[in-house]
Protein backbone atom coordinates (compact mmCIF):
# COMPACT_ATOMS: atom_id res chain seq x y z
CA UNK A 1 0.00 0.00 0.00
CA UNK A 2 1.16 3.62 -1.11
CA UNK A 3 1.48 4.97 2.75
CA UNK A 4 1.89 8.33 1.71
CA UNK A 5 -1.08 8.12 -0.44
CA UNK A 6 -3.26 6.44 2.22
CA UNK A 7 -2.11 9.14 4.62
CA UNK A 8 -3.64 12.57 2.55
CA UNK A 9 -6.85 10.34 1.87
CA UNK A 10 -7.71 10.20 5.23
CA UNK A 11 -6.50 13.61 6.25
CA UNK A 12 -8.61 14.18 2.99
CA UNK A 13 -11.41 13.18 4.09
CA UNK A 14 -11.33 14.12 7.41
CA UNK A 15 -11.13 17.82 6.64
CA UNK A 16 -13.88 17.59 3.84
CA UNK A 17 -16.17 17.34 6.94
CA UNK A 18 -16.06 13.41 7.27
CA UNK A 19 -14.07 12.71 10.84
CA UNK A 20 -11.94 9.87 11.12
CA UNK A 21 -14.69 6.92 10.96
CA UNK A 22 -14.10 6.24 7.84
CA UNK A 23 -9.78 5.47 8.42
CA UNK A 24 -9.93 2.01 8.94
CA UNK A 25 -12.34 1.21 6.32
CA UNK A 26 -10.36 3.49 3.62
CA UNK A 27 -7.22 1.66 4.29
CA UNK A 28 -8.90 -1.31 3.91
CA UNK A 29 -10.15 -0.70 0.64
CA UNK A 30 -7.03 0.87 -0.40
CA UNK A 31 -5.29 -2.75 0.15
CA UNK A 32 -7.73 -4.28 -2.28
CA UNK A 33 -6.43 -2.62 -5.12
CA UNK A 34 -9.71 -2.34 -6.70
CA UNK A 35 -9.97 0.33 -9.93
CA UNK A 36 -12.61 2.07 -7.54
CA UNK A 37 -14.60 1.81 -4.30
CA UNK A 38 -17.24 3.90 -2.36
CA UNK A 39 -17.61 4.76 1.58
CA UNK A 40 -20.64 5.34 3.17
CA UNK A 41 -21.13 8.31 5.54
CA UNK A 42 -24.03 9.08 7.49
CA UNK A 43 -24.83 12.16 9.93
CA UNK A 44 -28.03 14.06 11.44
CA UNK A 45 -28.27 17.75 11.52
CA UNK A 46 -31.45 18.54 13.72
CA UNK A 47 -34.35 16.93 12.47
CA UNK A 48 -32.75 16.36 8.96
CA UNK A 49 -30.77 12.66 8.75
CA UNK A 50 -28.02 12.78 5.67
CA UNK A 51 -26.45 9.98 3.57
CA UNK A 52 -23.32 10.38 2.13
CA UNK A 53 -21.15 8.00 -0.54
CA UNK A 54 -17.77 9.01 -0.96
CA UNK A 55 -16.13 8.24 -4.56
CA UNK A 56 -12.54 7.09 -4.75
CA UNK A 57 -10.73 6.04 -8.35
CA UNK A 58 -7.41 4.14 -9.00
CA UNK A 59 -4.78 6.07 -11.08
CA UNK A 60 -3.86 4.13 -14.25
CA UNK A 61 -0.83 4.78 -14.42
CA UNK A 62 0.39 4.02 -10.71
CA UNK A 63 -1.06 2.75 -7.31
CA UNK A 64 -2.15 5.73 -6.23
CA UNK A 65 -6.15 6.56 -5.58
CA UNK A 66 -7.84 9.60 -5.23
CA UNK A 67 -11.01 10.97 -3.68
CA UNK A 68 -13.07 12.69 -6.17
CA UNK A 69 -16.30 13.06 -5.46
CA UNK A 70 -19.24 12.68 -2.62
CA UNK A 71 -22.88 12.09 -3.64
CA UNK A 72 -25.59 13.47 -1.05
CA UNK A 73 -29.15 12.01 -0.04
CA UNK A 74 -30.65 14.67 2.32
CA UNK A 75 -33.85 12.92 4.11
CA UNK A 76 -36.25 16.17 5.47
CA UNK A 77 -39.06 15.33 7.61
CA UNK A 78 -42.27 15.14 6.49
CA UNK A 79 -40.73 14.98 3.13
CA UNK A 80 -40.89 11.31 0.71
CA UNK A 81 -38.60 11.83 -1.36
CA UNK A 82 -34.78 12.93 -0.34
CA UNK A 83 -33.04 15.37 -2.12
CA UNK A 84 -29.92 14.28 -4.23
CA UNK A 85 -26.90 16.55 -4.53
CA UNK A 86 -23.07 15.24 -6.26
CA UNK A 87 -20.83 17.11 -4.65
CA UNK A 88 -16.84 17.36 -6.63
CA UNK A 89 -13.22 17.37 -5.03
CA UNK A 90 -11.40 19.78 -6.26
CA UNK A 91 -7.82 21.60 -4.68
CA UNK A 92 -9.13 24.88 -3.49
CA UNK A 93 -12.43 24.52 -4.55
CA UNK A 94 -13.98 21.70 -2.40
CA UNK A 95 -17.62 22.04 -0.48
CA UNK A 96 -17.69 20.32 3.34
CA UNK A 97 -20.06 18.28 4.15
CA UNK A 98 -21.93 20.46 6.51
CA UNK A 99 -21.51 23.27 3.68
CA UNK A 100 -23.39 21.13 1.31
CA UNK A 101 -26.42 20.22 3.85
CA UNK A 102 -26.66 23.83 4.15
CA UNK A 103 -26.43 24.42 0.36
CA UNK A 104 -29.11 21.67 -0.47
CA UNK A 105 -31.15 23.02 3.21
CA UNK A 106 -31.42 26.50 0.80
CA UNK A 107 -29.06 28.26 1.96
CA UNK A 108 -25.90 30.40 0.75
CA UNK A 109 -22.15 29.21 1.59
CA UNK A 110 -19.23 32.19 1.27
CA UNK A 111 -16.40 30.14 0.18
CA UNK A 112 -12.91 31.27 -1.20
CA UNK A 113 -12.12 29.36 -4.54
CA UNK A 114 -9.87 28.85 -7.65
CA UNK A 115 -10.68 29.99 -11.07
CA UNK A 116 -8.98 28.15 -13.81
CA UNK A 117 -5.84 30.45 -13.90
CA UNK A 118 -5.36 29.43 -10.11
CA UNK A 119 -6.56 32.95 -8.58
CA UNK A 120 -8.46 33.01 -5.63
CA UNK A 121 -11.38 34.55 -5.61
CA UNK A 122 -14.06 34.96 -3.01
CA UNK A 123 -18.18 34.17 -3.66
CA UNK A 124 -21.37 33.26 -2.21
CA UNK A 125 -22.69 30.10 -3.38
CA UNK A 126 -26.48 28.73 -3.91
CA UNK A 127 -28.27 26.19 -5.19
CA UNK A 128 -30.18 26.83 -8.11
CA UNK A 129 -33.40 24.34 -7.13
CA UNK A 130 -35.31 25.07 -10.54
CA UNK A 131 -32.17 24.10 -12.65
CA UNK A 132 -30.55 20.96 -13.05
CA UNK A 133 -27.70 19.80 -15.29
CA UNK A 134 -27.40 16.74 -17.49
CA UNK A 135 -26.52 14.36 -14.41
CA UNK A 136 -29.51 15.68 -12.67
CA UNK A 137 -27.56 17.86 -10.26
CA UNK A 138 -28.89 21.44 -9.26
CA UNK A 139 -26.58 24.12 -11.06
CA UNK A 140 -24.94 26.36 -8.04
CA UNK A 141 -25.10 30.07 -8.58
CA UNK A 142 -22.35 32.32 -7.72
CA UNK A 143 -22.17 35.68 -5.98
CA UNK A 144 -19.06 37.35 -6.77
CA UNK A 145 -17.59 40.06 -4.70
CA UNK A 146 -18.38 42.69 -6.96
CA UNK A 147 -22.16 41.93 -6.76
CA UNK A 148 -22.71 43.81 -4.06
CA UNK A 149 -23.58 41.69 -1.25
CA UNK A 150 -22.07 43.32 2.14
CA UNK A 151 -22.87 40.91 5.03
CA UNK A 152 -21.96 43.01 7.79
CA UNK A 153 -23.65 45.80 6.72
CA UNK A 154 -26.79 43.97 6.40
CA UNK A 155 -26.27 42.81 9.98
CA UNK A 156 -26.35 46.36 11.34
CA UNK A 157 -29.29 47.37 10.32
CA UNK A 158 -31.04 45.08 13.31
CA UNK A 159 -30.54 45.52 16.84
CA UNK A 160 -28.92 42.06 17.27
CA UNK A 161 -27.10 41.61 20.79
CA UNK A 162 -24.10 39.28 19.55
CA UNK A 163 -22.53 42.50 17.14
CA UNK A 164 -21.80 44.52 20.41
CA UNK A 165 -18.70 42.38 21.52
CA UNK A 166 -16.27 42.02 19.00
CA UNK A 167 -15.65 37.95 19.62
CA UNK A 168 -19.44 37.25 19.12
CA UNK A 169 -19.59 39.35 16.55
CA UNK A 170 -16.94 37.51 14.43
CA UNK A 171 -18.15 34.19 15.44
CA UNK A 172 -21.79 35.26 13.90
CA UNK A 173 -20.34 36.55 10.66
CA UNK A 174 -18.10 33.52 10.28
CA UNK A 175 -21.36 30.81 11.04
CA UNK A 176 -23.62 32.32 8.26
CA UNK A 177 -20.58 32.68 6.34
CA UNK A 178 -20.22 28.97 6.30
CA UNK A 179 -24.20 28.44 5.35
CA UNK A 180 -25.11 27.94 9.31
CA UNK A 181 -28.79 29.55 10.62
CA UNK A 182 -27.13 30.77 13.51
CA UNK A 183 -29.32 31.99 16.75
CA UNK A 184 -29.18 35.55 17.91
CA UNK A 185 -30.53 38.30 20.76
CA UNK A 186 -32.73 40.47 18.89
CA UNK A 187 -34.09 43.53 20.20
CA UNK A 188 -37.24 43.73 19.62
CA UNK A 189 -39.80 46.91 20.95
CA UNK A 190 -37.22 47.22 24.02
CA UNK A 191 -36.78 43.62 24.67
CA UNK A 192 -34.15 41.07 23.67
CA UNK A 193 -35.60 37.79 22.89
CA UNK A 194 -33.98 34.61 20.77
CA UNK A 195 -34.10 34.77 16.84
CA UNK A 196 -32.36 32.78 13.64
CA UNK A 197 -30.44 34.56 11.34
CA UNK A 198 -29.04 33.49 7.85
CA UNK A 199 -27.12 35.04 5.22
CA UNK A 200 -29.42 35.61 1.57
CA UNK A 201 -26.66 36.80 -0.87
CA UNK A 202 -29.29 36.97 -3.67
CA UNK A 203 -31.61 39.63 -2.27
CA UNK A 204 -28.33 41.40 -0.38
CA UNK A 205 -30.44 41.01 2.95
CA UNK A 206 -30.10 38.57 6.03
CA UNK A 207 -33.75 36.11 6.60
CA UNK A 208 -34.66 36.41 9.93
CA UNK A 209 -36.87 34.03 12.42
CA UNK A 210 -38.64 34.04 15.55
CA UNK A 211 -37.91 31.31 17.94
CA UNK A 212 -40.30 29.02 16.58
CA UNK A 213 -38.47 29.18 12.91
CA UNK A 214 -40.93 31.53 11.57
CA UNK A 215 -40.17 33.83 9.15
CA UNK A 216 -40.13 37.69 10.31
CA UNK A 217 -40.77 39.82 7.04
CA UNK A 218 -38.14 42.10 7.29
CA UNK A 219 -39.71 45.46 5.98
CA UNK A 220 -42.00 44.72 8.93
CA UNK A 221 -39.47 44.79 11.22
CA UNK A 222 -37.12 47.57 10.07
CA UNK A 223 -40.17 50.09 9.74
CA UNK A 224 -41.67 48.82 13.09
CA UNK A 225 -38.06 49.61 14.28
CA UNK A 226 -37.91 53.15 12.42
CA UNK A 227 -41.74 53.93 13.79
CA UNK A 228 -39.72 53.23 17.20
CA UNK A 229 -37.10 55.52 16.80
CA UNK A 230 -39.16 58.21 15.39
CA UNK A 231 -41.86 57.82 18.24
CA UNK A 232 -38.90 58.28 20.57
CA UNK A 233 -38.11 61.35 19.05
CA UNK A 234 -41.53 62.93 18.96
CA UNK A 235 -41.73 62.29 22.48
CA UNK A 236 -38.12 63.74 23.40
CA UNK A 237 -39.35 67.48 21.27
CA UNK A 238 -42.82 67.11 22.91
CA UNK A 239 -41.29 66.78 26.08
CA UNK A 240 -38.80 69.80 25.36
CA UNK A 241 -41.54 72.04 24.17
CA UNK A 242 -43.61 71.92 27.23
CA UNK A 243 -40.76 73.17 29.42
CA UNK A 244 -40.21 75.79 26.75
CA UNK A 245 -41.93 79.48 26.98
CA UNK A 246 -44.39 80.27 24.40
CA UNK A 247 -42.99 82.84 22.17
CA UNK A 248 -39.69 83.76 23.69
CA UNK A 249 -37.55 80.50 23.18
CA UNK A 250 -36.08 80.41 25.97
CA UNK A 251 -36.14 77.37 28.95
CA UNK A 252 -37.95 77.86 32.25
CA UNK A 253 -38.48 76.43 35.27
CA UNK A 254 -42.21 74.57 35.53
CA UNK A 255 -44.28 75.67 38.30
CA UNK A 256 -43.92 74.18 41.15
CA UNK A 257 -46.18 71.13 41.95
CA UNK A 258 -47.37 69.67 45.31
CA UNK A 259 -45.24 68.05 46.83
CA UNK A 260 -42.32 68.35 44.18
CA UNK A 261 -39.51 70.72 45.13
CA UNK A 262 -37.45 72.70 43.00
CA UNK A 263 -33.74 73.26 44.15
Amino acid sequence: MNTKNFEYLRDQVKYTGFGEGLENELKEQILTGKPSFSLNFDASYQDDFVQAKLNFNRSKETDMYFFNSYQVELHKEGKKEPLKQQFYVHFGNTVTMKEAYNLMDGRSVHKELLNKEGESYKAWLQLDFKESDTQGNFKIKHYHENYGYDLEKELEKHQIKELQHPAYKEELIDSLKKGNRQSINLNVSGQDSKHFIEANPQYKTVNIYDGNLKKVHLKNHISQEKDQRQQVQKTKKSKAATDEEPGEGKTIAKKKRVGQSIN
